[in-house]
Order: structure tokens, then sequence, then C-alpha cells
């Protein structure tokens, strides 16, 4: 196959990063920052009380006085970065396959809260992220894909871009920061066939190395400038189209990818959403027929291929792996019409779930497949004891744009992840966004009350 290549991108986004004025971004997409930074902020403060997060922090904590690496920006990134995607609950953008705002946001605050950048500043750099590293994702899509986690990825020119433009960077700095970053991409699939603990550090390192870019630019280091999509750059030897439209395509409009940005419903791998939501529209169906769940002989669940990539596991023996399990969590939303214990051991073991799991098939399906990345398809044929059938279908993410959550259900999210008022955690990022200054002050009262108070700023939520 022959791949033809445009002028490369980076010298256009550097510019339009670099010249993106604050004042300039419409109430809309200052809204859309405002919930990426509300949903960001929830999902690190759930993740950071894990296990998993405490021992990210050791390892970097240990034996470390205060002014080593271990206290340093970058370190803030990766640990934040991690704690966000653990639950799989951060937000996404469909069309990208990318998660946008672990590694983006935490590189972001690290280095407002370093550098006391002011809340407008911050802003512009979350857009800035936002805007690059989706164009990006969506000229890597599904070849990339394959190959390669994206959030990890792209998500490190992302970050760096956001990064670039908090330092204040010339256009020329911040194609270096792009340049540096696409070198250090990196997030392997790996994981999978082991079920390694490897996936949240994707988003840790994409940001860790976002803040390192940035400030290597700064300090002079020069990074490549066709680094996209020149002949030896990220979309031609990791895979996607180096030709692609959406890199620059509408560029000096408004920069509205960051309002195409999904909200998770669940707190699940995204590939099984349209899935879980058409299974909790059966159960309500199966409940008005009087049979209830227990009226199904079997279940075939039909949806596109990297679904089942990723979210395939057959018989899932712990919390992580239930995120990734597309007939635990559809079983699950059939037997509870919620998933609330569905990560628990309870529900590991529940007789009734593992039942029900049993009667579920999964197959790819080639026209749905079709229809990936732009949709995320998945129909449910359900075939009951007395020979009837019941089924259902959905193509739109739920809290998607095209199927959006409401602002009491994201509200709700927000509580049940951090202990407080919903509105608190979204009014708390929006005065993030309007301070004049960031620093550690407005983090701590951003996170008191919800884990303890923390111990140092964003490295330790």
């Amino acid at each position: 196959m022959t791949v033809s290549f445009r002028p490369d991108p980076t010298p256009a986004l550097a510019r339009w990063a670099s010249e993106l004025d604050a004042a300039a971004i419409s109430a809309e997409v200052r809204a859309s920052a405002v919930t990426a930074l509300a949903d960001f902020l929830a999902c690190t403060v759930a993740g950071a009380r894990l296990p998993e997060a405490g021992r990210v922090r050791a390892s970097f904590s240990a034996g470390a006085p205060d002014n080593a690496p271990g206290s340093q920006a970058h370190t803030a990134a990766f640990i934040n970065a991690h704690a966000c995607h653990l639950l799989e609950y951060d937000d996404l953008h469909v069309a990208a396959i990318y998660h946008p705002g672990a590694p983006t946001l935490a590189a972001a605050l690290a280095v407002a809260e370093r550098d006391g950048a002011g809340g407008p500043d911050l802003l512009a750099a979350i857009v800035a992220g936002y805007e690059v590293g989706i164009r990006l994702g969506q000229a890597a899509g599904v070849t990339h894909y394959r190959k390669f986690h994206t959030t990890g990825t792209v998500g490190t020119i992302g970050a760096a871009v956001a990064c670039a433009r908090l330092l204040g960077l010339a256009a020329d700095g911040v194609a270096d920061a792009i340049g540096t970053a696409a070198t250090f991409a990196a997030g392997l699939w790996a994981f999978l066939d082991d079920k390694a603990d490897s996936k949240p550090l994707h988003p840790a390192h994409a940001a860790m190395m976002g803040v390192i870019s940035a400030d290597l630019a700064k300090a002079g280091v020069t990074g490549a400038r066709r680094a996209i999509s020149g002949p030896a750059g990220f979309l031609a030897t990791l895979g996607g189209d180096p030709a692609s439209p959406a890199l620059v395509e509408g560029l000096d409009g408004d920069a509205r990818k960051i309002c195409e940005t999904t909200f998770k419903a669940y707190p699940c791998c995204g590939h099984t959403h349209t899935a879980i939501d058409v299974a909790g529209r059966l159960r309500g169906e199966l409940l008005e027929r009087n049979g209830g769940v227990s009226s199904i002989a079997s279940l075939r669940i039909q949806t596109y291929k990297a679904a089942l990539d990723v979210a395939g596991l057959e018989n899932p023996a712990t919390p992580a792996e239930a995120r990734f399990s597309l007939k635990h969590l559809v079983a699950c939303m059939l037997r509870d019409g919620s998933l609330d214990r569905a990560f628990s051991a309870d529900a590991l073991h529940d007789s009734e779930i593992r039942a029900l799991r049993g009667r579920i098939g999964v197959e790819a399906v080639d026209a749905l497949t079709g229809l990936y990345p732009s949709k995320a398809p998945a129909r449910l044929v359900a075939r009951l004891h007395d020979g009837s059938t019941a089924e259902g279908y959905c193509e739109d993410v739920p809290g998607s744009p095209q199927n959006p959550m409401s602002a009491a259900v994201h509200a709700a999210k927000f509580s049940r992840l951090t202990g407080m008022a919903g509105e608190h955690v979204l009014a708390a990022a929006d005065a993030l966004l309007s301070a004049g200054r960031t620093g550690r002050s407005q983090l701590e009262c951003l996170l008191a009350g919800v884990a303890g108070r923390p111990e140092g700023g964003a490295g330790k939520p």
C-alpha cells in the first residue's frame, strides 16, 4: 500500500496552540473544559484511594527527600493520571479512541501548580491539549489502535501541547515539544495477554513525558518538525493516516474538539457501554412482560471487533478484570439493573450472574465493525423460554454528545466518586479556571474533605 503524505501539521498545530487566546474561547467550549476538569478530579480522587494507586505513590516517594525528582511536576502528573484511569471512569473521545483527560489534565494541573499559572492560561492549555490530541487520535484511527493504546501514545503529545501552552512557548517551542513527545509515545496492548497492571500506566507515562517534553522545549532542546506526518514520523511508523484532513481541517475556527468528549456513565471499559445501555433497557422490557431476567434462555451480543478484542474477557476473577468483561457487565446489568456491585467479590461469585454469563454468547459483526470508531454499536438479542425474542440496539455511547448524560446524572457521578455534592465539584473546577494564580492552596481546597487533606498538592491527591 502506498502511503501519501501532506505537509507535516506540526507547525500549524504549534502555531495555533501558541496563539490560542483564553479570552477568545467560547462559553460553550469553556463549559466543556469545566466539566472535563470536574470529571477528571472526581475520577482521580476516587482512584487515588485504591491500593494500586498507593503502590505507585510509594514507588516514587520511597526514601526521596522533598527536593528530589519524586516531588516534581512530572511525577505528580504520572501519579494523578494513573489514579484517574484506574476505575475506567475517565472521559473519552469515541472517534479518536482516546481518553484525553487523564494525560492532558494531569500534566496541565501539575505544571500550573508548579509555575503558579493563572486560571485563564490553564483553560487555554486544556483546550489546546484536547484539540491537538483528539485530532491526532482521529488521524491515527483504528490502524493505530490495533497495535497501540492510543491514550498512551497520542496522550503524550496532547499533554505536551497543554504544558507548552502553559509555559507560554512560542510556535517553535510548541513544535519542539510536539516533536520530542512524539518520540516518547508508547503504550503496548501486551498487558491483555496476561492481565498485567500496565493499562493505567499508559496515561501516566503520557502525562509525565508531556511535562518533560515541554520543559525540554523551554530549555531549548529541539524536537523533530516532521514528527507527526513525516515518512519516519508518528503516523507512518505507529499506524494511521499521515494525510488525514482531521489533523488541521477547521483549525482556524473555534476549538471544539473538547465539546465532543464523552463522559462515561459506567466505571468500565468504554467498549462495553452501548451493550450495557441496551441490557438496562432490555431488563425493563422483560420486567414489563412479567418474565424478568429468568425468562432468558440465551442471549446474543453482537458488536464490533475492537470491543471483543479489548473487553472479551470470559470469566473475570478480579474487579479489574470485571471492567473488561462484556459478558459479566451485561449479566450484572440484566440481573441488578445497575453496576453498583458488578466489581465486588459478591458479584464475581454470584451463582445467578455466573449462570447468566454462561447463557450469553458474543460475536463481532462486520456491519457493526464498519461503523466503528465513529459509532460503538451493540445489539442484544434475547431468546426467551417461551420461544419469543426481545432485542435492543444502541450505537451512541451513553454520555456522548449524541447520547448525553444529564447534568443531574453527571453530578451524581461526581458525588459517588468524591463523597461531595456534585455541584461543589463543578463549582470548584470552574473557580480553578478563573483563579488569578493556580497553586497548592487552590488544589488543597478542591480536594479537602474528600480523601483526607492532601499532604502535598497535586502529586499526592
